[in-house]
């Protein structure tokens, strides 16, 4: 009996964890130079670092991190690179 009210504490704690996700809102990249990616997490009063990092074809080309308040912009700058994507992960 002590067993089962333990695994139902230890089950109940367990599904009590947040899990703070966040995504990519918007990814801008209108002239090649500067990137600008918005970055929201799901709890607004979540903070963090985050970094994103650019790509093209799949490889890195820039990166840079940035303290993010529930929702924040992380600007990105490189040389003329044109056709890019956007990844971004909390540290």
């Amino acid at each position: 009996m002590k067993l089962k009210f333990f695994l139902l504490f230890v089950f109940t704690c367990l599904f009590q964890i947040k899990a703070y996700a966040f995504e990519i809102t918007n990814y801008i990249n209108p002239y090649g130079k500067w990137h600008e990616v918005t970055v929201a997490f799901d709890d607004l009063n979540e903070t963090g670092y985050v970094r994103c990092v650019i790509k093209k074809n799949g490889k890195p080309i820039a990166m840079r991190e940035m303290f993010i308040k529930g929702v924040g912009t992380i600007e990105i700058t490189t040389p003329d690179i044109r056709g890019t994507t956007a990844s971004c992960q909390k540290l």
